[in-house]
Formats: C-alpha cells, structure tokens, sequence
C-alpha cells in the first residue's frame, strides 16, 4: 500500500501482486520479460527513445544511480531515478527532480498498468514490474532528460532490462543472490551483463582480472559495447570520521595527468561508486550536447547524502546507520567504525534469513563492544535467537532484543554517552530506526 489510509482500489490491486522482494522465488526460470513487454506496448512503449543510465552490479548500484542524480542535477538535467527498495513508502522508488512520485499520480498509473495487462492479455505482472514501468509512465509525462534505473536483481531478466541505454554501468561482482543468479562469480556476471546492449557504451567496474570480470569485459567485446575509458584514476583514499557530515573518504585521484582531490561521504568503496558515476555523466552528457564540468560534479558529489548509508541518525549517543548486508559491505562499514572515537561501541543487527550471520558480520563482532541481535521488519527476517547463537562464538557480548527499538535503547544504554551505535544488517532495520528522529527524506 502507499499509505496507511482507507485502501484505494489501486493500493489492493498492488498488494496483491507476486512481489519477489518479500517472497524470493525458487529460481530463475520465475522470471520472463515476455508478459512485460506486452504490457508496455499497450501502454505506448514508454520506455524506448529515453535516454538512460542503466545500473547494476552486486554492491554500489543504488549509490552509483544517486551519484548520477546528484551530478545531472549540477548540470541542470531533469531526471527520473528508479532505486530499490524504499526505507518508507514505495513512492520513494521513484523520484523526478529527487523529489517522490505523488500518491494519487502514481496510483493512476497503477490502475492504468492493470488496464493495458487486460487489454495485453499477459496476465498480472508483478509488484517491481509495476513500480518500474510506472516510473517510465511518470518520466514520460513529465519529459524528463535522462532515466537513472538500477536493476532489482541480477541484471539479463530483471524488469529494467527492456531499455536501450545511453550507458550501463556494472559496479561490482559477487557471490549474492546465488539461489537465482548461479553460485560462481562468472555465473552472476553473466547475468548482470545481460543489460550490456550491442553498440552501447558501458562502464564496467571490475578490472578483467577481477572475479568475474573477463565474462563483463567478453560480453563487452562480443556485443560491439565500447568500455568507457575512465576520467579519474584512484592513486589513494584515506577515511575521515566526521562527526558532523558523517564518515569521509578523501580521495587523491590523477585526471588527464594531473593530480586531484576530493570527498565523498561512505567508506572507500565510495570513492570507486563515484569514479563510475562520473564516467557513466560524462558519457549522457555528451549525448546530450552538454558540457562536462569535473569541478562541478566533484563539488556534488561531496555535498550527496544518501539515506541508510553511512547516515548519522539522530542521538544520544551518536548513532551510525549503514544498510550493509553483504560481507563486503559490512567490511568496508567495519573500517569506518574503527575510525570513529568512542568510549565503547555497542551494534545493532538483523538480517534476512538466507545470509549466514557469522560470515556478513564477523568484521563487526571484531570491532564491537556488544551486538543486540533484533527482528526485522520484514517477512524474510531471520530469528533472532537463532542469529544471536550463530554470533555467540564470535563476540561473548552477544544479546536478544524483541524490536529495532528495543534493540537501539539497550545499545544506546551499554554504549553510553560517549559511545556509539551502529546499526547494519538491512534497510528495513534502518528504516525502522529512522523513524525515530529525523523526518524520512
């Protein structure tokens, strides 16, 4: 639902819908586009003749795609930005100008979905197919300049991959969703090189030599897809804890020869997530006759908040909220706390059921003076106790709480003033804590 109100017609349709998010399916064979297309072509094919920056890969994508936001915004470009998932209501998935979709407007084009899959006769869709080609309804109406898309999962099947892009960008490989994508690096980077389209240009994060970079770099080669020669190449990082902006990476950087700096919030996989948003810009830029200006995306990329990642929530004590969940997001998270001064540091988590505990958050057990494991909010949620015993040979200050809220509240008592917390595990966990303080947004 959109909204905790009386269910509007639409709202019923919707929830009614397959929704993979929260019920994973069994495998790929699940997913097909056929039923997608068919709906779209009753609708007048929103998604073709747009230009697009079409993003994926394990980790960094979201980040990547609010990069991009924040550098066409510099430039004075209008955009449509599709992310996943949403901390508080699905209208944040889908933004003009970074600003949500309207209820009642988006509500519309859901109705108008359900309408062209009768008239299309492809059967329901589901719920992200929905959201996303509402997105193109909505970037259509209101004539936007460029789509920003990041892929829900994997890449070849996912609903975002009817478009014809202006540039992919694939940011990283790893071994996630392994049940659907495979369970080898070259397996998922097949699959995440499904948006690579013949004769477009692609920015591809790993290096041929990485896990699973020569099948990118193949898939590349064998579609006629010019790889985007980088504009910046990272020479040093150093990170930086902030009490105000939030952790830092200061990044020394070379440009044509020449040497550069600047900063970004986040660990140090922010300082490559930026480097890809930066050539994916200067590629739709070009396309669309307009200037590049370094300075000027640099200057945005330093000023760029994301929600739910390496975001200070509100106090007492000071509260660091991260929604890492893979082992090396948690990593990159773990670097960050250990630069951070604090009297003791006391983490609160919770995960999805599928992940192995002991193996995402050991690089945190390592920093933490005590873990409070909690509940998600959310049907995948792994036990906590269960989770607690998995961590129980990891950290002995391992400890059980009933909410997010309980969980942040004894955190917060046994880390003290002085201290900090930290939350990770899921965006629905953060989610749930931003709810505390500050408005969402």
């Amino acid at each position: 639902m959109v909204s905790d109100e009386q269910p509007h017609d639409a709202d019923r349709w919707l929830d009614g819908l397959a929704d993979f998010e929260r019920r994973p399916p069994s495998g790929a064979g699940a997913f097909s586009l056929d039923g997608l297309v068919r709906i779209l072509a009753a609708l007048g094919d929103p998604h073709l003749g747009r230009r697009v920056v079409h993003v994926t890969g394990t980790k960094g994508k979201g980040t990547v795609v609010h990069a991009c936001d924040a550098i066409l915004a510099a430039h004075g470009v209008r955009t449509m930005r599709t992310t996943s998932p949403h901390l508080h209501t699905p209208l944040e998935r889908i933004t003009i100008d970074r600003h949500p979709i309207d209820a009642d407007v988006f509500r519309t084009h859901v109705l108008a979905i359900r309408e062209a899959a009768t008239v299309a006769g492809s059967g329901d869709p589901t719920w992200f197919e929905v959201v996303t080609i509402a997105a193109w309804l909505e970037a259509r109406r209101r004539s936007v300049d460029v789509d920003l898309l990041e892929v829900g999962l994997g890449g070849r099947l996912d609903a975002t991959n009817v478009c014809r892009p202006s540039v992919a960008v694939v940011t990283s490989i790893g071994l996630d969703h392994t049940a659907i994508l495979g369970d080898t690096h070259d397996a998922i980077a097949f699959e995440k090189g499904g948006i690579i389209k013949p004769e477009r240009p692609v920015v591809i994060g790993p290096a041929p030599t990485d896990p699973g970079g020569a099948v990118l770099h193949a898939i590349a080669a064998q579609r006629a897809s010019p790889t985007v020669e980088p504009l910046l190449r990272i020479v040093g990082t150093a990170l930086d804890a902030d009490a105000i902006r939030g952790p830092l990476v200061r990044v020394a950087a070379e440009h044509r020869g020449a040497p550069i700096r600047f900063t970004v919030r986040g660990g140090r996989p922010a300082a490559t997530n930026a480097a890809l948003a930066l050539d994916a810009c200067s590629v739709v830029l070009r396309d669309l006759g307009r200037p590049f200006d370094l300075r000027r995306a640099l200057d945005a990329l330093e000023a760029l908040v994301i929600p739910a990642r390496c975001e200070w929530l509100p106090g007492p004590p000071r509260h660091l909220a991260d929604g890492a969940h893979t082992e090396e997001s948690i990593a990159a998270l773990a670097e960050i706390v250990k630069t951070i001064p604090a009297r003791r540091r006391h983490i609160v988590v919770g995960l999805t059921r599928e992940r192995d505990p002991v193996r995402v958050f050991a690089p945190l057990a390592a920093v933490a003076d005590g873990l409070v494991v909690v509940p998600l909010p959310h049907p995948r949620s792994a036990d906590p106790a269960e989770v607690a015993a998995r961590l129980a040979d990891l950290h002995p200050g391992v400890s059980v709480a009933d909410s997010p809220d309980a969980g942040f509240t004894r955190a917060a008592t046994d880390a003290g003033p002085e201290g900090l917390v930290v939350t990770a595990g899921s965006f629905h966990l953060v989610a749930a804590l931003r709810s505390r303080g500050a408005p969402p947004g």
